[in-house]
């Protein structure tokens, strides 16, 4: 996210932080809410690509989801999506598809910003301004290009260069920025600015959201400064789910993550032992449970428009799980109509993730999307804007990959043995894996795409009396961060 540089406020200090991007300082202490903050708006400078609140941001906690602040047992899903409208029509892609991803059709009224001062309402500590300055300085300083972002550009190049206001700051010299170049944004830090000074009312119905509708209608977006003044944010209760001896807390839908993971999870509980999940096949166990829970889920919708409380009972129960068990057979898999699919899977990416945990264990899981890698492919040119024991706080981002990457990292944690790579980086099944897969029936394909998790544990097994008071334990935090995407841990 923008760890290094978006947390360097000297009231932060004593937690840990895990984000996919190296821009890091300090971490907060009994801030986490601040540090969340931080993050987030550095990293709609530094992550053009996954982050800005064009679509939708998340912020949750414990296994993938909602704000959770121990102390006062406060479990919470803040949701900030991307709401349309209200003149969108079911065939207004119609005439042209790919106008629903892509252009000022395909954008939402940003949420992001919203949810942000929502979570910072309820919980934060430190001034609405103070959160703002080092992405500011990020935008007006500039940071410099990664090899993930370079990549991304690539892949994207065309609409790159073809959107003036993505041009102008990812390619200021008429070719996109590479590794190792400085990539500023000064009309990005003069809005962060004004809503630094003037709240999030700015944004939402003031000077900067004014000019933020008229450059979307520009370019033949719909949206009205209304929209923005008639955003709401959503607070929920978390999505709360147990396994393998662990609540797990998940933001509930339209979000798929928090019951998505459960289902998975309670699948592989049911087997007799948790031995039963190491080795080669236990992962095609894993693979088998996460066909049925995929399959499963594409029947889940917007509760606000579809009744989904069935759906959302089963992939809970693990009564419901030990059915799908069932039907996993260790030797072989089946064709996609054996796990009764009824809609094609979506394959959407452009996400970031961050994990937060501070000196009193309050803990923060965020995860903000666009849905597509630069969102519509639009730049706003006058904007800028594209149990009472924590026991670990992880989450991801990669589209359809993120669950199977947060579910696979909580048996690697409670189930399997620590393995430390000590030369070079592994990112791939070995020959006897991938040959044992295939003599099942499985298709593999290799691939330079996936997820990338952030992930911050604490150790229980040697806690000390926290600071203050005798009757709170602490364990020693860790802190990981996928480097895939040039991701880096941070913590004091």
């Amino acid at each position: 996210m923008a760890a290094r540089g978006g947390l360097e406020n000297p009231l932060l200090g004593g937690g840990a932080v895990s984000s996919p991007d190296s821009r890091r300082r300090r971490p907060c202490t009994a801030l986490a809410i601040a540090a969340a903050a931080l993050l987030a708006l550095a990293a709609c400078v530094v992550l053009h690509l996954s982050s800005g609140g064009d679509d939708r941001s998340r912020v949750v906690s414990g296994g993938g989801g909602g704000v959770r602040l121990s102390p006062h047992e406060v479990e919470a899903g803040v949701g900030a999506v991307a709401t349309d409208d209200g003149r969108c029509s079911e065939d207004m892609y119609a005439g042209n598809p790919t106008s629903k991803y892509k252009g000022a059709l395909a954008m939402g009224i940003p949420g992001e910003l919203a949810g942000l001062h929502a979570a910072w309402s309820r919980y934060g500590r430190l001034p609405w301004k103070d959160l703002f300055a080092p992405a500011i300085k990020l935008a007006r300083d500039g940071f410099t290009v990664v090899p993930y972002l370079e990549i991304a550009l690539k892949k994207t190049e065309r609409d790159v260069l073809a959107d003036p206001g993505l041009r102008a700051v990812l390619a200021p010299e008429g070719r996109i920025l590479a590794a190792g170049e400085v990539c500023r944004n000064p009309a990005l830090a003069d809005t962060l600015e004004a809503i630094a000074s003037g709240g999030v009312e700015a944004f939402y119905g003031g000077a900067v959201g004014e000019r933020f509708v008229a450059d979307v209608r520009r370019a033949g977006g719909i949206a009205k400064v209304d929209d923005l003044r008639a955003y709401k944010v959503e607070v929920s209760d978390a999505m709360r789910s147990d396994a393998m001896g662990y609540t797990f807390l998940g933001m509930p839908p339209p979000s798929s993550g928090g019951v998505g993971v459960a289902l998975i999870l309670n699948i592989l509980s049911g087997y007799k032992s948790l031995e039963f999940l190491k080795g080669f096949l236990g992962l095609h166990r894993f693979i088998e449970a996460f066909k049925h829970m995929l399959a499963i889920r594409m029947d889940l919708g917007d509760p606000d428009y579809v009744n989904i409380t069935g759906n959302v009972s089963e992939m809970l129960s693990p009564a419901f799980a030990d059915k799908l068990r069932q039907r996993i057979v260790d030797n072989t898999t089946f064709p996609p109509s054996y796990y009764f699919p009824k809609w094609s899977q979506l394959d959407d990416h452009g996400t970031s993730h961050l994990c937060v945990v501070d000196g009193d264990r309050n803990a923060v899981a965020m995860t903000t999307t666009e849905n597509h890698l630069f969102g519509a492919h639009l730049l706003s040119p006058s904007t800028g804007i594209v149990d009472g024991q924590l026991a670990g706080v992880v989450g991801g981002s990669g589209g359809p990959f993120i669950i199977a990457t947060v579910v696979q990292l909580v048996p690697n944690e409670v189930v399997y043995e620590n393995v430390t790579v000590v030369d070079g980086e592994v990112f791939e099944l070995s020959g006897e894996a991938r040959e044992f897969l295939r003599r099942r029936g499985h298709r593999l394909t290799s691939t330079d795409s996936g997820a990338v998790c952030q992930f911050i544990v604490q150790d229980l097994l040697t806690p000390v009396a926290a600071a203050g008071d005798e009757n709170v334990f602490h364990g020693m935090l860790t802190a990981v961060s996928d480097p895939r995407k040039d991701g880096r841990p941070a913590g004091m």
